[in-house]
């Protein structure tokens, strides 16, 4: 019996998480490259600001990912280390969304959704401190 097999949710998690984490990390960089070049004519004012903080905490939060994974590996009967990479990949979509969108002008619902998301990633990282603790 192999390792994989002692324990196949948490494996599912762990790679999971990690290759979400890797992906966003990816999107990052790649969004980052469009708004500095294609999408910059397109900002409003005050859209460069929030695309600059939009990138900013996506790329922190695919890194987040990572150690979500890590808690999945390390407390493999936690529930709350796969909560943590689920609130951070929901605050990465809700909030560096939103500012994203935001950034070029979008408007409507999804436009102000960043409080959600920000909420998201504060849940986030207490499910890993807890994950850790208890």
């Amino acid at each position: 019996m192999n390792s994989t097999s002692s324990r196949p949710s948490s494996n599912r998690w762990i790679r999971g998480l990690a290759v979400l984490g890797a992906l966003n990390g990816l999107a990052a960089v790649g969004i980052a490259a469009a708004g500095a070049h294609a999408l910059a004519p397109y900002f409003v004012e005050r859209g460069v600001a929030w695309f600059a903080l939009a990138g900013q905490l996506h790329l922190a939060h695919a890194l987040a990912l990572f150690a979500a994974a890590w808690m999945c590996e390390r407390y493999p009967r936690s529930r709350l280390a796969p909560l943590a990479g689920l609130c951070f990949l929901a605050g990465i979509v809700l909030f560096s969304g939103s500012l994203y969108f935001r950034a070029v002008g979008g408007e409507g619902w999804f436009a102000h959704a960043a409080p959600l998301g920000g909420s998201a990633w504060l849940v986030g990282w207490l499910a890993l401190a807890l994950a850790a603790w208890i």
